[in-house]
């Protein structure tokens, strides 16, 4: 009886069924749309924490790829395909989607390299710089009285001719501590007013407001700009920014401290600023046009507390063309929604970023610009969650919902776009 089981035994072990061989492979499925789609930001150096780079360094890291594509974090690219059409689309298709999961479901197969299939990656916006300039050394935020703090810092690119700004570059020096930093231009007459505010301050740079620089004007003379998520940016293809001969730039830095309360995070900054200009040539002028709903008013607890302004196109902006898009917000948003609403009623689309991530914030290139026209209307619409399970962590302790209102704080919200936009006028 036991050298029948044995038998037996044998027999089944030698009719189990061989595993099946895996329908895909990186090297041949994968590969491609992880140089297309990945590699503008996972790249030895790169703004990405990992590279991928090798099949190695991409089949390691398939579960978080995977999770993070299912989850809609990754690639970063948020606006809306029902919105409209935008340059360099660095999303996967559904389709792809599920050939990668297919490819993690099966162990992550490597391939044979006789199969290899290569893909070119999406062009993503890079910066010839002529001139780079810092905010002047290390800056010790901890000098600073208040969570959130605002800092202006002078810089000078040094041209004595008029320029033409066509890329620029923002290299911060201390992201974790960094909640945004707008850069504007301050003319000649103007530049010893800047400088004043500078010597009267001590060390690196003055303390300044949230709203402005203390220079009149200067707010409505923005040429840079960073935001969480922001890439180098380059200017529409024959556009460029006026950068008039003789005038500084002032940046303003608007810190958060929270990050702090973690030993091991830096309190100095030195963030930097890289300008391309423009060969000799005809450019037409750009500007950037911020447009916000100041008034807002969003409950404690409430989870979907919407918040729409709709104005008419200002007269200096009519026959605008309107290149790009960029929404920005605080982390309770949820949504940001950009339209023009046409003179007979109907709504164009102009960006829509229905899955709002703070991290995340990008302009957004129009395949096709869109044009201004007398009797148009913007409407922007935010959508926020401020129900107790969407709140931020303060010092290890989740906050607890209070209403929130326009502010400049962390905790506070904003509703906000930018255009990147040319006028005949």
């Amino acid at each position: 009886m036991r050298s029948l089981l044995v038998a037996a035994a044998v027999f089944l072990v030698g009719c189990t069924t061989p595993a099946a061989k895996p329908e895909t492979s990186y090297v041949r499925d994968v590969q491609p749309l992880i140089e297309r789609s990945c590699q503008g930001c996972h790249t030895s150096g790169g703004v990405a924490p990992m590279a991928f780079e090798t099949p190695e360094q991409v089949i390691a890291a398939a579960p978080l790829i995977e999770a993070a594509v299912k989850g809609g974090r990754m690639p970063p690219f948020f606006a809306a395909k029902s919105c409209n059409q935008y340059q360099n689309d660095l999303r996967l298709s559904d389709d792809e989607k599920a050939l990668l999961s297919k490819w993690v479901s099966e162990g992550a197969p490597r391939g044979d390299d006789a199969d290899a299939q290569h893909a070119e990656p999406v062009a993503l916006p890079s910066v010839r710089a002529a001139v780079s300039m810092s905010i002047g050394g290390a800056f010790d935020v901890r000098k600073m009285n208040a969570i959130d703090n605002y800092q202006c810092f002078v810089m000078d690119p040094g041209n004595v001719n008029d320029l033409q700004v066509v890329g620029y570059e923002i290299t911060p020096g201390n992201a974790t501590v960094l909640h945004h930093l707008l850069a504007y231009v301050v003319p000649p007459e103007q530049v010893a007013q800047l400088q004043a505010l500078d010597d009267a301050a001590p060390g690196l740079g003055y303390p300044c407001q949230s709203g402005g620089v203390g220079i009149e004007g200067a707010v409505r003379n923005q040429i840079a700009g960073w935001v969480p998520g922001q890439y180098p940016n380059r200017l529409p293809a024959g556009t460029a920014l006026t950068l008039v001969g003789g005038s500084k730039l002032v940046v303003q830095v608007h810190y958060n401290l929270n990050a702090l309360y973690d030993a091991s995070v830096s309190p100095f900054d030195e963030t930097k600023l890289s300008l391309e200009f423009a060969p000799a040539g005809s450019f037409t002028p750009a500007k950037i046009l911020p447009m916000l709903k100041p008034n807002l008013a969003i409950p404690a607890g409430v989870k979907n507390s919407v918040q729409t302004l709709e104005v008419a196109v200002p007269q200096p902006f009519r026959e605008a063309t309107v290149y790009r898009a960029m929404g920005h917000a605080h982390q309770l948003a949820t949504q940001v929604k950009l339209e023009v609403i046409r003179q007979g009623g109907s709504a164009e689309c102009v960006l829509d970023n229905p899955n709002w991530d703070f991290n995340w914030q990008r302009d957004y290139t129009l395949t096709r610009p869109i044009t201004l026209k007398q009797g148009d209307k913007l409407r922007i619409t935010c959508t926020y969650d401020n129900s107790p399970e969407n709140q931020a962590v303060e010092n290890g302790q989740q906050r607890q919902p209070v209403d929130v209102s326009w502010g400049e704080s962390s905790y506070d919200e904003m509703c906000m776009t930018y255009l990147t936009f040319t006028s005949p006028k």
